[in-house]
C-alpha cells in the first residue's frame, strides 16, 4: 500500500473516460493516490479503475451523480476517512446534448447546467471545506470550455454552465486564499465523445473538423494533461484565479 504521507490525494469527477480518465492516469503515473467518479456507466468506471490500479494500486472509484450533494459528500467522506486529507480536486464531470436553443427543454437545461455548474460547486465546496478544516491547503481545478468565451450554435445550456464555472473559479480564488487553497480553471479541447457529438451536430466531416486545430488534428486526451499536473504542483504555488486554455486555439 502507498504511504499516505508521501503521495498526494487527488479526486477527479467524471473520469471514467475521455479527458477525465487521461488526467487520472497522468496523476497515477506520477505516484499520486487517485479517486475518480463515474455517473452513468458502471462498466466504464470499473474498466477505468482497473487501468488506474495497473499503475497505482491504491486508485479507487465510485458511482456518483455530480449534482447530488449526498453522493458527492459521501465520496469525499470516504476519501478523508481512508487517507486523512485531500490535496487536489478536479471538477471534470460533464454532459452535452447539442440542441437548438428554442428546443432545449427545462429537463435538459437542469441536467446540463446541474452536472457542470452545480457539480463544480458541490465538489469545490466539499473538497475546499476538507482542505480548510485539515489546514493542509491544496489545489482546486475547475473545467470550462471554449464555448464559455466564444459564441456557438446548439450549446446555450452548456455554454452558460461553462461561463458560470469561470465566474465561480475567480470568486473562489479570492474567498479561499486565506486557507492556502488555490482555485484555477482549465479550458480544454480534445477528441472525446463530447466533441464527436458537436462534430455531428455541426455536420462537419472529419477533415473539416480537424482543420480547425493546429497540425490538422484534434488533440488526444493524454496530450493535454500536463497543465492539470502543473496546477497541483509546488510550481503553481502562487497561481490562482486563472483560466488556462488548452484548446488548440478554439477559444480565439
Amino acid at each position: 500500500m502507498t504511504d499516505k504521507q508521501s503521495s498526494r490525494v487527488v479526486l477527479i469527477t467524471g473520469a471514467s473516460r475521455g479527458i477525465g480518465l487521461a488526467v487520472a492516469e497522468a496523476f497515477a503515473r506520477n505516484g499520486d493516490i487517485v479517486s475518480i467518479t463515474g455517473g452513468r456507466d458502471r462498466q466504464a468506471l470499473d474498466d477505468a479503475v482497473g487501468r488506474l490500479r495497473s499503475v497505482q494500486p491504491d486508485a479507487s472509484g465510485a458511482m456518483v451523480d455530480a449534482k447530488n450533494k449526498a453522493e458527492v459528500d459521501g465520496w469525499l467522506a470516504a476519501t478523508v476517512s481512508r487517507w486523512g486529507r485531500i490535496d487536489c480536486a478536479v471538477a471534470n464531470a460533464g454532459v452535452i446534448n447539442p440542441t437548438p436553443f428554442l428546443d432545449i427543454t427545462e429537463e435538459q437545461w437542469d441536467t446540463v447546467v446541474g452536472t457542470h455548474l452545480k457539480g463544480t460547486f458541490l465538489l469545490m465546496q466539499g473538497a475546499g471545506r476538507v482542505m480548510a478544516e485539515t489546514k493542509t491547503g491544496g489545489s482546486l481545478i475547475t473545467v470550462s470550455a471554449p464555448a464559455a468565451l466564444r459564441a456557438s450554435n446548439g450549446v446555450a445550456d452548456y455554454a452558460s454552465a461553462k461561463g458560470g464555472i469561470i465566474a465561480l473559479t475567480r470568486n473562489l480564488s479570492k474567498e479561499l486564499a486565506p486557507f492556502d487553497i488555490r482555485v484555477n480553471c482549465i479550458s480544454p479541447v480534445a477528441e472525446t465523445r463530447m466533441t464527436d457529438a458537436l462534430q455531428v451536430y455541426r455536420k462537419l466531416d472529419a477533415a473539416a473538423w480537424a482543420r480547425l486545430s493546429p497540425g490538422g488534428r484534434m488533440p488526444q486526451p493524454h496530450e493535454i494533461t500536463e497543465p492539470f499536473l502543473f496546477l497541483c504542483s509546488p510550481g503553481a504555488r502562487f497561481i490562482t484565479g486563472q483560466v488556462i486554455a488548452v484548446d488548440a486555439g478554439r477559444s480565439v
